[in-house]
């Protein structure tokens, strides 16, 4: 488990964007991607809605964007993708 800190580090992008309300692509994926890995480790959608400061309606979506992302031939998607580290964070 890792503190938000330690995301913010490992995708390279400020903690105030990433859990924050920043409408950048780049962050917008990343932020997503991290959601689907913190979904993957078993958190709720309740609880990685309280990491993000979102509702559980806003993290489904973020599901359903990287799910669509993936189907797509999108080369700023997949190089995004291919830098991303899954993690999970903690208090």
């Amino acid at each position: 488990m890792c503190t938000r800190e330690y995301q913010s580090e490992m995708t390279g992008i400020a903690e105030d964007e990433l859990f924050g309300e920043s409408r950048k692509m780049e962050v917008r994926i990343k932020r997503n991607l991290c959601i689907e890995c913190l979904r993957k480790s078993g958190m709720t959608l309740n609880q990685i809605g309280q990491v993000f400061n979102r509702d559980h309606a806003t993290v489904i979506n973020s599901l359903v964007i990287i799910d669509a992302l993936r189907s797509t031939n999108d080369e700023k998607f997949k190089q995004i993708e291919s830098d991303h580290k899954c993690f999970s964070v903690k208090d």
